[in-house]
């Protein structure tokens, strides 16, 4: 992983406005985010974004590329990310170590969120912040509903 620290703001927010996750934030809202030292981080092809059973809680925002979700010893990727998806939800929530591991299909740009940032935001920010990290958690439960109904029709 290599950490972006001279990212042009304005080109930040481009990426940022063509993403869902901020779509109900304003523009100045998203320059405090960067603002934040969010940082913005570049993962190559095949590389892990996250570990599986490490104790690393940030949670990532997808900007550019797209990148899988796997569990040790099972050959098959179980979710896949694209921009505007968020992952690594729960350990930031509950301090649990990753479920799972998150890799990397192609070249990525993230944006890696962590407590501490989330906290300094203005809770305006952090009310959205957490609004879409809950729509995010519900659609995929339902998506996982969806298929563990799917699989005893």
């Amino acid at each position: 992983m290599e950490q972006l620290q001279d990212i042009d703001a304005r080109q930040l927010i481009e990426n940022m406005n063509r993403i869902d996750f901020f779509k109900a934030f304003t523009d100045t809202e998203k320059r405090e985010i960067i603002a934040a030292y969010t940082p913005v981080c570049v993962f190559g092809k095949n590389e892990s974004i996250i570990k599986e059973e490490t104790n690393e809680t940030s949670f990532y925002i997808m900007l550019t590329g797209s990148a899988r979700a796997m569990k040790r010893h099972v050959s098959l990727p179980f979710a896949e990310y694209g921009p505007g998806d968020s992952f690594g939800e729960i350990a930031f929530l509950t301090g649990v170590p990753r479920t799972c591991e998150v890799i990397a299909n192609e070249v990525c740009i993230a944006l890696r969120i962590d407590k501490q940032t989330l906290d300094e935001l203005k809770i305006e920010i952090r009310e959205k912040m957490k609004d879409k990290i809950i729509e995010n958690l519900v659609d995929r439960l339902k998506n996982m509903n969806n298929a563990f109904i799917t699989l005893f029709q």
